[in-house]
């Protein structure tokens, strides 16, 4: 099963039209909600139409029926789970050029409008950040895989090589080929756009460095590791590594902790995550790792996997 967390303006409709080529649209289910009519009559029944919604009933709906993907507008944390996180798959976009983009979107579609102007746009909470809004309330750097829209034959090349599945490269719904090129804002514009957006802004540029990171890495090895650390705080590094490959997944992976480019602490992913452990991951949620260690005020982390050399991602707002 693959779970394609649609995200509005993001070359989402592209991608979903690629996966209805691949697998046949019979065997895709569609989740957009319960207001429109492309949402698929099983999660209808399951999710909308009762009044407890019944999820793991739907799934075996969708096992039964040989669905092999789920796709539509939902934050990830909505079926997270239902389905292992590696089973997910999204797109993140320029965060200002979305913004902008859903904006001109919204103000000609035939069903709610917006009628306001650029200013009123910015200050509605509800069109900010919205791709930090989707990924919410996961450990983004376990999905599956996150394209970049501004990488769109790259993304669609890797993901074919991580989930096994040639998927073609199609270009639709890009506003009369307005699409990928970039919306030019006055310089008031673009500065207000990124003062409503910095949450999207923070998560899309580390998303970008990890993304390049693991094709670099796929590239030149033929695994990969899902991970990521954060600081809790001053002396302390937390963080999850597992092997994103069936053959390796029970493994430890072997991590260096480095500060300022030179290796002060070595460790193993294998403490238990009981939130990890319900999102699916591999070894049952046995893929965490600290170290209490000595940093200067300053001082830049990375945490590097010890075989490859491959850098996990970093906390968006350390």
């Amino acid at each position: 099963m693959i779970v394609f967390v649609h995200i509005p303006k993001t070359a989402g409709t592209s991608f979903s039209k690629a996966l209805d080529k691949k697998f046949g649209a019979e065997h895709v289910a569609y989740d957009f909600g319960s207001a429109f009519s492309r949402t698929s009559r099983m999660v209808t029944d399951h999710l909308y139409g009762k009044h407890t919604p019944e999820l793991w009933s739907m799934r075996r709906e969708m096992e039964a029926q040989g669905v092999k993907v789920l796709s539509g507008h939902f934050p990830a944390k909505k079926y997270s789970t239902l389905f292992p996180l590696t089973q997910f798959a999204t797109f993140l976009r320029d965060p200002v050029q979305r913004f902008y983009s859903e904006f001109c979107h919204r103000k000609r579609r035939d069903f709610d409008r917006f009628e306001g102007d650029f200013d009123e746009y910015c200050k509605d909470p509800r069109f900010r950040n919205v791709q930090s809004s989707y990924l919410a309330g996961v450990p983004w750097a376990a999905l599956g895989f996150i394209g970049i829209t501004e990488q769109y034959a790259e993304s669609i090349e890797f993901f074919s090589r991580l989930f096994g599945a040639q998927i073609e490269r199609l270009s639709l719904n890009k506003n009369s080929e307005k699409g990928r090129q970039l919306y030019d804002l006055t310089p008031e514009e673009l500065e207000l756009a990124r003062a409503v957006n910095q949450k999207d802004i923070n998560l899309y540029e580390a998303v970008k460095r990890y993304f390049n990171e693991l094709r670099r890495v796929h590239g030149e090895n033929e695994h990969i590791v899902k991970g990521q650390f954060h600081r809790p705080s001053d002396n302390r590094i937390s963080g999850y590594a597992f092997y994103d490959d069936p053959r390796f997944e029970l493994a430890d992976v072997e991590l260096d902790i480095l500060v300022d480019g030179e290796t002060v602490a070595q460790c193993k992913s294998n403490e238990y995550r009981q939130r990890l452990h319900c999102f699916g991951l591999p070894k049952r949620g046995f893929v965490g790792f600290s170290a209490e260690l000595s940093i200067p005020s300053g001082a830049s982390v990375e945490v590097v996997c010890s075989d490859t050399g491959q850098r996990l991602a970093g906390s968006v707002y350390s």
